[in-house]
């Protein structure tokens, strides 16, 4: 068998691997979700920077993550929605509802007041996505590892807490202020006091 069959033969095989395996463009599940959390946001609408844009679907067993069918043009922009606060997925009493106001965005697949500031820091252009983060992570005093985390994960010293409502503060606007609701409660009350402070008590962007 001459070289130019034998080379013929392995492009072919290799070809056919890669159609077997969905071929390497594929995009991986996890890399499609985003996750909206400023407390677990759920009802959200969550969408790509693509004209028309594209939207993501929640997911069923958790529908504070949402999922594109293909990666997403970035930023990612979420709006209204709700605070889950009890995490079951249906708005009722104990939950919250943001006004539009709210309006949050991200290069990563965790949209957070944090996200959002670096977008807005960037100016919405992903080619300054890592300097735009580096400065927020400077500005915060954190790294730019913890700074791209869902709130619920990161540990935050006192001055993250004060910044984390600072965030709040700015992406809603003045006077509209959100209620935090995060899922670890040691960093629960402090963000709100840090909240009540930054906006005297004022938490105006809740209905």
């Amino acid at each position: 068998m001459n070289k130019k069959i034998i080379s013929s033969l392995a492009a072919a095989a290799a070809i056919s691997m890669l159609v077997g395996c969905g071929g390497s463009s594929s995009t991986p599940t996890e890399n499609l979700d985003y996750t909206v959390e400023d407390g677990k946001v759920v009802g959200a609408t969550v969408c790509d920077s693509s004209t028309p844009a594209v939207c993501a679907n929640p997911l069923a067993d958790t529908p504070w993550v949402y999922r594109f069918t293909t990666s997403p043009t970035l930023p990612v922009t979420s709006t209204n929605g709700f605070i889950d606060v009890n995490e079951n997925g249906v708005f009722d009493a104990s939950d919250k509802a943001l006004k539009e106001t709210a309006v949050f965005k991200s290069f990563v697949n965790n949209i957070t007041p944090f996200s959002t500031l670096i977008v807005a820091r960037a100016g919405s252009d992903v080619a300054n996505k890592t300097t735009a983060t580096q400065a927020i992570a400077d500005e915060i005093g954190i790294s730019t590892s913890e700074v791209t985390k869902l709130p619920s994960d990161m540990t935050m010293a006192s001055a993250t807490q004060a910044a984390y409502a600072q965030a709040v503060v700015s992406i809603l606007g003045g006077d509209n202020l959100a209620e935090v609701h995060l899922d670890n409660a040691n960093i629960s009350t402090g963000v709100q006091s840090a909240l009540d402070a930054a906006n005297g008590n004022n938490s105006a962007a809740i209905e």
